[in-house]
């Protein structure tokens, strides 16, 4: 999860964010209004809703999280690009995008938990997240844009079995993510399947960039060869 650790528990109704507010029952929720005035758990009255708040993002450990991941994959790129024999710039960058996830979605958010949210995961969404989310500054774009670069970085290596079990390591890294995120209450970060969705789709767009690039290059290779 990129964004912040306030989250409003929303009702799905027509996949807009709405929330139950005041008292019930309340003048003027009448059975004609019924799509803006869901049943009360047990009563016959109405409640009116009215349209959540959005959440803001948080993302004060993001720029010391990128630095961070930075110097380790400095650090660290050489020798991973020997454990997967891949060359030494590819490995920095390979470092770089792991560190840069890790940094953003398992460094501790400042506030108070919400006790509501934690001890559970939250399943506001299992597919990919409305287009008009991902073309704005969302937390769904941001997730996605996350694992864009691991999948480019992916994409690049050479077929090779070292190549398959890093790919199918990073799609196990988002469910790793909220995993941990469930079970550590002081990272202040709560599990949501959006999350995975989001991570999964910003991976699979990247290596579907990262393999048509490197298709090219070789291409363009054997033919540079073949003059």
């Amino acid at each position: 999860m990129v964004g912040g650790a306030t989250r409003t528990r929303i009702l799905a109704r027509d996949r807009e964010p709405w929330i139950s507010v005041g008292p019930s029952p309340v003048p003027g929720c009448t059975a004609a209004a019924r799509l803006a005035c869901p049943r009360a758990r047990g009563r016959e009255d109405w409640r009116p809703l009215v349209r959540a708040p959005p959440v803001p993002l948080d993302l004060t450990w993001f720029v010391p999280g990128l630095l961070l991941a930075i110097l380790v994959g400095i650090v660290c790129g050489p020798w991973a690009a020997r454990r997967l024999g891949t060359g030494p710039r590819l490995g920095v960058a390979l470092m770089v995008s792991f560190g840069a996830i890790l940094g953003t979605t398992l460094s501790p958010i400042p506030g108070i938990p919400d006790a509501a949210l934690q001890g559970s995961c939250q399943t506001t969404r299992i597919g990919i997240a409305p287009i008009a989310d991902l073309l704005a500054v969302t937390e769904a774009s941001l997730n996605v844009a996350l694992f864009i670069p691991l999948g480019i970085c992916l994409g690049l290596m050479d077929r090779s079995r070292r190549a398959g079990f890093a790919v199918f390591g990073a799609f196990l890294l988002p469910f790793a993510i909220e995993v941990t995120q469930l079970l550590v209450p002081a990272l202040n970060r709560y599990c949501d399947t959006a999350d995975i969705a989001d991570n999964l789709t910003g991976l699979i767009v990247g290596l579907i960039v990262g393999a048509v690039t490197a298709g090219a290059s070789r291409h363009h290779m054997r033919r540079r060869r073949s003059i």
